[in-house]
């Protein structure tokens, strides 16, 4: 039996999700900005099933934090991280663009 983790949102991956999806409405239209969205869900609630299949994230691994995951939904990278029985989103990135300068931009915005 598998065992069901919770899914928790951080408030800058929600909003990271909601820029997102208004810049493929807007670029794309609401067409495709719907199925991004359902998409994008549909990928991050499975991760409450399994959550270990996803890989650990090669630029933060490779600096000594090997616990942040992430999920390809292309073009974009869902990190997260597992805590306990929580899976917590922490960001969705255009996994077209340098993490790493995107993951300084974040703590450097205040």
């Amino acid at each position: 039996m598998t065992r069901r983790s919770a899914l928790r949102w951080t408030k800058a991956a929600r909003a990271d999700v909601r820029r997102i999806i208004q810049y493929v409405g807007i670029h794309g239209g609401a067409i495709v900005a719907e199925q991004l969205t359902d998409k994008l869900l549909t990928r991050v609630e499975a991760l409450a099933e399994h959550p270990e299949r996803c890989r650990a994230v090669p630029e933060l691994a490779s600096h000594g934090l090997p616990m942040y995951r992430e999920l390809i939904v292309r073009p974009y990278r869902v990190l997260f991280r597992i805590r306990e029985r929580h899976v917590v989103v922490l960001g969705v990135f255009d996994g077209r663009r340098d993490l790493e300068a995107l993951l300084i931009e974040r703590a450097l915005d205040p």
